[in-house]
């Protein structure tokens, strides 16, 4: 199991990557989009169903946000299913609405 860290501001981030699901943890920002990137194109690559858990994640910005939709639409292409496990207890749904945004908009809910 790989497991990809770094450091975003002091804080520990992570982009774990196991058996159908890949786990983030911490502050998660554009330093850590192109790990997550790989790390979901594997997942959706090989799994029918994947599982994304939210729930350790300490902020993201709009890059991790971006990577996170078009992985929901990329495995919609190859019939994959995303679910983002811990959603209501991550930073997410206030991040989107910072931004103005309604979850259902964008498709992560």
């Amino acid at each position: 199991m790989p497991n990809l860290s770094g450091s975003n501001t002091g804080t520990q981030n992570m982009v774990e990557n196991s058996n159908h699901s890949v786990t983030l943890s911490g502050d998660m920002g554009i330093r850590d989009a192109k790990k997550l990137i790989s790390e979901l194109k594997i997942s959706i690559s090989t799994d029918a169903k994947l599982q994304v858990y939210l729930g350790d994640v300490s902020s993201i910005d709009t890059s991790i946000l971006q990577v996170l939709i078009a992985a929901r639409g990329s495995a919609k292409e190859c019939n994959c299913q995303i679910i983002f496990k811990d959603f209501n207890l991550s930073p997410v749904p206030a991040f989107i609405a910072s931004l103005g945004l309604e979850i259902d908009e964008i498709g992560l809910g």
